[in-house]
């Protein structure tokens, strides 16, 4: 063979050399030599030119894999086989060495509920009396579907979903597809985007809650809806917030400035348990509103929401959907209050607005571990809105503040602010 034939030839087959694994595993698995060839980028003949100078045909492939397969297999049910009796006790539990693996995994990955992962997974192995490393098999897989309907039955969607996200959390920490009933329903709302409070009502919440409390209560229940409204936070962060106050110098046109900046440090719900938000608020309201009165204890807490519920009842129309929302609940099985969630959705709407709609900013500054969540429930875009983008009327952009423009200024006539 000429000697440039040669090199084209090699030039050619190097790429099978170069993932020989992996092309070997596919012939292997029955894979047909057409579509391997295809995969890496060479003619069938030079594929089996290739497995010829390997001294190996696709037949000793299929065979090799299938024992290796076999052996694997066996391996594994010796292994299952020598599974003991899933331990009572959660402490002993957690010293099986599977489950610490996967204990020391969350951990490493600073999901702050770890514990409350893991007894999830030990309630589901003492129900189904079976090891954890059996769900992973099919028969396991089926008798967790059983196990998951039952709790369907007996228990709020909320928490069978935080069920279904911890399980689902061993099967990817093996590497493994989850049966079907982990699936997550994604969360939805009909109505989210009509439930936050508008300027007028923010005005008037503020108006009636200083007619009903004294300063000082007054004074309490305003810094904590500021800060509920400016950090997009849950409930939780009342209690936890901590206040940094820090420098960052920018150049901007080639001048270097610093910015004095106040950082709120909260733990709050993340995707795979609670986890820490660092979150930008306004120098200004944090010093006139805030600072000194945040965080507060679980007693003041639970006034906060009873206080909110009666102004909202002096507010909003008994008619609307804010009032069934924020007064008297929504739930699937029962009814769970949304007094303080709403300046959640607040914040969301009114942030939205201000950045036109930029999704991705408002997730990352308010605290959405998906941005998707955040336009699904929150972000719903209005009419009006779309009308002024298609047809180009030049609307102006709210700014992102608790109250402004005349509303600001009757607010501070009245010691509103």
């Amino acid at each position: 063979m000429p000697k440039n034939q040669n090199s084209k030839s090699y030039g050619t087959t190097l790429i099978l050399d170069q993932r020989k694994e992996e092309v070997f595993e596919l012939l292997g698995r029955g894979i047909p030599a057409d579509e391997v060839a295809k995969k890496f980028g060479v003619s069938r003949r030079s594929l089996f030119y290739w497995l010829k100078k390997q001294g190996i045909s696709v037949k000793q492939l299929q065979k090799q894999y299938k024992k290796e397969k076999e052996e694997k297999e066996r391996a594994k049910k010796e292994k299952l086989a020598k599974l003991g009796a899933v331990p009572q006790s959660f402490e002993d539990f957690l010293k099986l060495e599977e489950v610490k693996k996967f204990y020391d995994w969350l951990r490493a990955r600073n999901v702050t509920t770890t514990t409350g992962i893991v007894r999830t997974l030990h309630k589901a192995c003492l129900a189904l009396n079976i090891h954890p490393l059996q769900l992973l098999e099919h028969e396991g897989k089926e008798k967790l579907t059983s196990y998951i309907a039952d709790l369907i039955e007996e228990y709020s969607e909320n928490t069978i979903n935080s069920v279904k996200a911890h399980l689902r959390l061993w099967y990817k920490f093996n590497e493994m597809q989850p049966p079907p009933i982990l699936t997550l329903k994604r969360y939805k709302s009909k109505v989210a985007h009509l439930v936050w409070f508008d300027l007028r009502e923010r005005f008037e919440i503020l108006r009636v809650a200083r007619e009903m409390l004294s300063a000082r209560e007054y004074d309490l229940l305003r810094s904590a809806v500021m800060f509920l409204f400016y950090t997009g936070s849950r409930a939780e962060a009342l209690k936890n917030v901590k206040f940094e106050e820090r420098v960052y110098k920018y150049n901007v046109e080639g001048k270097s400035i610093e910015v004095k900046a106040v950082i709120a440090v909260t733990q709050e719900k993340g995707r795979h348990g609670k986890r820490q938000w660092e979150k930008p608020i306004p120098y200004e309201i944090y010093e006139r509103y805030i600072k000194g009165r945040l965080p507060i204890a679980e007693k003041e807490l639970k006034w906060i929401r009873k206080t909110l519920k009666e102004i909202y009842k002096k507010v909003l129309p008994k008619d609307s959907i804010k009032y069934k929302f924020a007064v008297e609940g929504t739930g699937v099985k029962s009814k769970i209050p949304h007094e303080i969630h709403i300046w959640r959705h607040t914040a969301a709407i009114e942030f939205l607005n201000s950045t036109d709609w930029n999704v991705g900013l408002v997730s990352e500054i308010l605290g959405w571990d998906n941005p998707e969540i955040l336009y699904q429930v929150y972000g719903r875009m209005s009419v009006e809105k779309k009308v002024a983008i298609v047809y180009k009327v030049p609307i102006e952009r709210p700014p992102f503040s608790f109250l402004h423009s005349d509303w600001k200024k009757k607010a501070r006539e009245l010691g509103l602010l």
